[in-house]
Parts: C-alpha cells; structure tokens; sequence
C-alpha cells in the first residue's frame, strides 16, 4: 500500500478474460447495457457464469459475477437499478480508471463533473453522473475498493 497510484488512461481496452472495457455512461448503465434493462439483457452482456441470490429474504434478485467483480442489482420488475464493480473488474468513466486509483484521486474526477458530489465518511456519490465510489476508509490516499452505477431515485 505504500505505493503512489495515479490516474491511468485504458492502453488495452480488454480486461478479465476478454470482456471489453466497462465504460460508465453518466446518468447511470454502461455502454451498452443502459440501466433498466432486462436481466435477462443484463446476463446475457455479462455471461452465463453469475450466482443469483438475495441479501434480504424479502430483497429483490442480486446477480454476482465472481470472475469479473460484477454484482447486478434489479428491482421488483427484475429491471437493473444498479450495477457494482470490484477488483477485477475495471470500470471507467471518461476512459479513466475508478477502480486501482486513490479515492482522492476518484473523488477529484467525480468533482470535476459534478460540483455538487456528496462525500461521505468511506465514499462519495454522484446522483447527476449516477456514480459512487468506496473505500474502507473513504481516506484520500486509500484505493477505491468498489464503484457503482446507477439510476435516478436509487438513492431516495
């Protein structure tokens, strides 16, 4: 951890064995795979190898990708609401990095897109871009350990 990371545009834009580069689109989704779309959309873009399940019994569906660090979260009409990144996955906003960069660093780009980005005590989100990202600690010089995308109302 005593190493410094810095922001680091995408060279290859592969990661994980070969699925394309995860591109957060702002107001919420992916390139090509907006939020609100079916799970069965959502499975398809992500591929067979998910564990459903529920953090509640009285939650709505959750989709875990383990190879890829990729949780999908649907609402009751098993439409995607949210979508979560961790390692290995790679997501990106503007081909820059979330994941493997400081939160300050993250929370630097996050602002520099919305003035009005609510930090938290481990995180910080953006309900104009439809992004947060976390860190254990939520200190400056601490990686981000996860990334989410998500949709208007989420949060409310």
């Amino acid at each position: 951890m005593g190493e410094k990371r810095s922001l680091r545009r995408l060279t290859d834009r592969t990661y994980c064995r070969g699925m394309t580069e995860l591109a957060l689109e702002p107001g919420g989704g992916l390139r090509g795979l907006p939020i609100g779309s079916t799970k069965g959309s959502v499975r398809t873009f992500f591929g067979d190898k998910h564990q459903p399940f529920k953090r509640t019994p009285e939650g709505n569906p959750t989709d875990y990708w383990a190879d890829a660090g990729v949780f999908a979260y649907y609402d009751s009409d098993e439409r995607l609401e949210a979508l979560e990144f961790a390692s290995p996955s790679n997501p990106t906003l503007n081909g820059l990095a979330l994941i493997s960069v400081s939160m300050g660093e993250a929370t630097q780009i996050l602002q520099s897109l919305d003035p009005k980005l609510r930090l938290g005590p481990d995180g910080a989100t953006s309900t104009q871009l439809g992004i947060g990202v976390w860190s254990s600690t939520g200190e400056a010089d601490q990686p981000v350990m996860s990334a989410i995308t998500f949709g208007p109302g989420y949060y409310d």
